[in-house]
């Protein structure tokens, strides 16, 4: 059976990321889409569609666009029938790429309209040998929509219903072959409040009543119910295998529970949970293809057969023997520098002692950083280049440890040039040699830290076409206590024709690591990990060893294999509740406050709830509670879009009253690079209640109007108390703004200490007129 003809295009959300086609599991190929890995060549076009191709770099792009069956100017053609281009765009450019989407090449044309205001693109891509639609990606930005309505003005079955009506728009009835993906909803209700302005509403295709997730659509919406992004995804000419012969529901899940055993591990992700540098105990599926990191867990089981497969459909097997102790049992020493920084020609040394580089490489750059990424470690950082036989010079990069001599990073670019310029690919280095060759590589270079090392099974890399792998991944976990540090370890990059290390790479932090005496049984650990995951029937596109699917017979059987979450989540293994990795708090507990029902301000309050910027604890919020600062200036940052924010320990905030682990430690950071405080003050008194003056100053701060406010005159205060007012500015401007109301009587009451309730109130009509200024 065929599939319809659609389109199909580049997912751009992280949520789509996280839950579109499958992980290559250990035959890994290199991301298709990778600056490095695909051969890109541009024509840039202003005005213009009769500008010439450039010249090209080198005679394998030339071949390649002189063997493509569609011309440039047939690509251009096939792209406007697509879609409908508004006068007033621009065309912009032409590339040819190729490994695109399994496409072995590519053309796409880019159209956009852009002012002082807004952006706007259209991008269609056009398959080089088949003519067929290979992307639509529309983006509509406008400037002045920065801050988002606050509500939004839809909920989840709004914004699906604009969703299906945009569609409907360019493509008339395309719907009808798509079905909503259920992960949209969980996103959306689960989305952290830096996004709720916009919903990403994504449906798939099925066939034969099976889902077909490779074949979708992506709608984003911002805040105002306006479309601002829209992507297809979709493989076209696939042979869907019938699901006549298939086992059943029933079958399938008892071979996947007895297929999955838990592991105990630490998770320690800072650049999610706020900054947070707590590490949490987690139970996770162990994984089938080396274990670095634990996200979804993903396996295919051949719904004819019963048996695990590979990507390729092949049984889902290695032979390589991986040890299951330590690298050693105890640590070596790394070399003694009688406790002085190492100066640059020993540091240089360590790096040349370490690797085999090329004769002919030379020092491009030393740099020593005192305080450096690295939680404040100091490091030599050097660059090299070697010009060899290439056109370019080759770039190889090193870090080492200024105290300890410690090697903590190498890199040689060579490795993708080797790509390049070689298409024939040898291997003289299997799986099994090339662990062992990691193995004693990292036995030398880790010595140190190699009675916590412990290595996992080699992940095959290929290039393009090639059926042979490139180079091996070799990852050696961190463990502590018997217990794997996600994340935390030694990763080694290894030619399969050489053996030569080209990429090096430790990741080392220091940890506090948290008791694991009171974790939950692991039998019962398996039995939440399997209510909570959903194992049902796909459709599956068969990959190359490389993992790109094949530009023709692309063949799909019908597959087992479990749901994905779009939201990053792990299960604690102390209270066996599932905790959403971003935010560090439960995902599933309800979020309804027990205590506001019939308050004043109920409504601001159960806002404040719903996006997260306030806490339920015990099913109560406390509505009348008194505020400290330190709450408010967290639940603050949270209302004005909490960013990702990476607190690395290199430096300490100002404030003699503040400890470097209080939980409202990384939104302090947050207020002080939003010029929300004062850095250059002493003390921040956390614990001191917060009065009506000091709110009306920080929302001034968040609007970003508190250089005009202090101007003398513009926004006077005419409260009856104004003479116990300091900054009148302020309080006149909130009041101007109707964001703080003074009392019946005429009063501000500025040092009156202010609740959660009159918090919720200020902040809820500061988000609404802040998406009005």
């Amino acid at each position: 059976m065929k599939s319809k003809k659609l389109l199909t295009g580049v997912l751009s959300t992280a949520f789509l990321l996280s839950s579109i086609a499958p992980a290559v599991s250990a035959n890994s190929s290199v991301p298709a889409n990778e600056e490095k890995t695909a051969s890109i060549l541009s024509v840039e076009q202003q005005e213009s569609e009769t500008t010439e191709l450039r010249t090209v770099t080198t005679a394998a792009e030339e071949e390649a666009i002189a063997a493509a069956e569609i011309s440039r100017d047939k690509a251009i053609e096939i792209a406007k029938k697509a879609v409908t281009i508004p006068a007033d765009y621009t065309q912009q450019g032409v590339s040819f790429h190729t490994n695109w989407m399994g496409a072995e090449s590519v053309w796409q044309i880019e159209w956009r309209k852009e002012s002082r205001a807004s952006f706007h693109e259209i991008r269609v891509t056009v398959n080089a040998d088949t003519g067929e639609i290979a992307g639509i990606n529309v983006w509509n930005h406008n400037m002045d929509q920065e801050n988002p309505p606050f509500p939004p003005k839809y909920n989840f079955d709004g914004a699906v219903d604009i969703a299906k009506d945009y569609i409907n728009s360019i493509f008339p009835n395309k719907t009808d072959e798509l079905y909503l993906d259920p992960m949209s909803k969980e996103w959306f209700e689960n989305r952290p409040f830096r996004d709720y302005g916009y919903a990403n509403i994504r449906f798939q295709q099925k066939v034969n009543d099976i889902p077909f997730e490779y074949n979708s659509v992506n709608v984003a919406i911002d805040g105002n119910g306006e479309v601002v992004s829209f992507d297809y995804s979709w493989y076209e000419n696939v042979d869907f295998d019938s699901p006549e012969g298939i086992i059943s529901q029933e079958e399938a899940d008892a071979i996947f529970a007895d297929s999955i055993d838990m592991e105990l591990r630490y998770i320690y992700e800072p650049y999610r949970m706020n900054g947070s540098k707590d590490v949490h105990l987690a139970y996770v599926p162990k994984s089938q293809d080396g274990y670095r990191y634990y996200s979804n867990y993903y396996r295919i089981l051949n719904a004819k057969t019963g048996e695990w497969v590979q990507p390729n459909g092949m049984p889902d097997q290695s032979n390589v023997k991986v040890p299951d102790g330590p690298l050693a049992e105890k640590p070596s020493s790394l070399p003694d520098y009688g406790g002085k920084t190492l100066t640059q020609e020993q540091a240089l040394e360590r790096v040349k002692s370490t690797f085999n580089l090329p004769g002919d490489v030379e020092l491009s750059r030393a740099n020593y950083m005192e305080n450096s990424y690295r939680e404040g470690l100091p490091i030599w950082s050097f660059d090299f280049q070697q010009q060899g036989n290439s056109r370019y010079p080759s770039f190889l990069q090193a870090e080492v440890n200024a105290e300890t001599g410690e090697v903590l990073q190498f890199y040689n670019d060579n490795v993708w040039r080797f790509y390049e310029e070689n298409k024939e690919v040898t291997v003289n280095v299997s799986e099994q040699q090339a662990l062992e060759k990691a193995t004693e590589f990292v036995k030398k270079v880790a010595g140190n830290r190699a009675d916590h090392l412990y290595a996992t099974a080699p992940a095959n890399h290929y290039f393009n076409d090639d059926q042979k792998p490139r180079f091996y991944n070799v990852f050696f976990i961190r463990k502590e206590n018997g217990i794997p540090v996600q994340g935390q370890g030694v990763e080694v990059m290894i030619s399969s024709e050489t053996g030569e290390v080209f990429e090096y790479r430790l990741s080392w932090n220091d940890l506090k690591l948290p008791s694991a005496d009171q974790v939950i049984q692991i039998e019962k650990a398996k039995e939440l990990f399997l209510e909570d995951t959903h194992f049902g029937l796909n459709y599956h596109v068969l990959m190359e060893n490389n993992g790109v699917v094949s530009n023709k017979d692309r063949e799909a059987i019908v597959v087992y294999q479990p749901s994905y979450s779009p939201v990053p989540k792990y299960l604690d293994a102390v209270t066996g509740i599932w905790m959403n990795s971003e935010t560090g708090k439960p995902l599933y507990e309800p979020k309804e406050a027990t205590d506001i029902e019939g308050h004043w301000a109920e409504a601001a309050l159960k806002a404040m709830v719903d996006y997260d910027i306030m806490e339920v604890v015990d099913g109560k919020l406390n509505p009348n509670a008194k505020l400290t600062r330190a709450e408010l200036i967290e639940i603050f940052v949270k209302a004005i879009g909490d960013r990702y924010y990476y607190y690395d320990g290199r430096e300490s905030l100002p404030f003699s009253d503040v400890a470097k682990d209080a939980s409202y430690y990384p939104y302090l950071y947050q207020a002080i690079d939003r010029n929300l405080i004062d850095k250059n003050q002493k003390e921040f008194k956390p614990d001191e209640l917060v009065d009506r003056e000091y709110m009306a100053v920080l929302v001034v701060k968040g609007l970003g109007y508190d250089r005009l406010a202090k101007v003398d005159g513009i926004f006077s205060s005419k409260f009856k108390d104004s003479n116990q007012i300091t900054a009148k500015g302020h309080v006149g401007l909130v009041h101007q703004l109707g964001i703080m109301q003074g009392s019946t009587n005429g009063n501000f009451m500025p040092k009156k200490e202010i609740t959660k309730a009159e918090a919720a109130m200020t902040l809820y009509r500061f988000l609404e007129k802040r998406s009005e200024l």
